[in-house]
């Protein structure tokens, strides 16, 4: 008797879908392509997918109902630059949004290590 193959579960990202169905010049990001605050402190550059991530996050904040959306996820693959994307977003915080405490939690030191050093 053969096994029937599993086909593989589709996640449903709903705010995803309409960032990427909404036209980009009617999204209201206040960044510019690559923003020096990014681009000076970070030891990597960013590639063009984890820029468009910081984009889709500041406007996401910048809808009218964000307010609704206090939890976000980054949905991204090994080796994608995660770590990369999370110094970025806390640079993006502090010099747009004037935060000025982060907090890690991780299972182990390796995550925040990583990050102090990009």
């Amino acid at each position: 008797m053969t096994r029937k193959k599993k086909t593989p579960e589709k996640i449903v990202l709903p705010l995803l879908n309409a960032l990427n169905s909404t036209s980009l010049f009617s999204l209201k990001s206040s960044l510019d392509d690559n923003p020096l605050f990014i681009s000076n402190n970070l030891k990597h550059e960013l590639r063009d997918y984890q820029m468009d991530a910081i984009h889709h996050l500041d406007a996401v904040l910048n809808m009218k109902d964000a307010d609704q959306r206090n939890q976000l996820m980054f949905y991204m693959a090994t080796g994608s630059g995660k770590t990369d994307i999370m110094a970025a977003i806390i640079l993006y915080m502090f010099n747009i949004w004037n935060y000025q405490c982060f907090l890690f939690t991780t299972n182990t030191t390796a995550v925040v290590d990583k990050t102090i050093d990009n």
